[in-house]
């Protein structure tokens, strides 16, 4: 799991032992010695490199979908900016051919700020976690 955050592996190893711990108390309560019930509930969980597998699977579904947003907004953001842009442009009579670089470097840079800033309040929110 070297590809999580250091905080994040903590966490997701935190949670793993206590879904074995979970499981081997089933089976010790079933009548089986501590040694037995911890070799079950390891094999009850399944193979390391499936739960590791699913594990990035669920982290990198989370991560695409945090860009996906990311990008949409960029998009739908600069685009309606822009197209006030032009149309203030054109409503004034100004020459819109010359100057387009004027409205769309805004355009393009100030969606980058909020997203920006979300990024570091989600990183943030993360280490404020226990």
């Amino acid at each position: 799991m070297i590809w999580l955050p250091a905080a994040r592996r903590e966490e997701e190893l935190r949670e793993l032992a206590q879904h074995l711990e979970l499981l081997a108390a089933d089976h010790r309560a079933q009548g089986l010695d501590d040694q037995a019930a911890a070799a079950a509930a390891v094999a009850g969980f399944g193979p390391p490199e499936r739960t590791a597998h699913e594990l990035r699977a669920a982290w990198l579904r989370g991560v695409t979908a945090l860009a996906r947003r990311y990008l949409v907004f960029f998009l739908l953001y600069g685009g309606v900016v822009l197209a006030v842009n032009l149309a203030v442009a054109v409503a004034i009579g100004a020459d819109t051919t010359l100057r387009w670089w004027q409205s769309g470097s805004p355009t393009l840079l100030l969606p980058l700020v909020f997203i920006a800033a979300d990024a570091r309040r989600r990183l943030m929110a993360r280490r404020r976690r226990p």
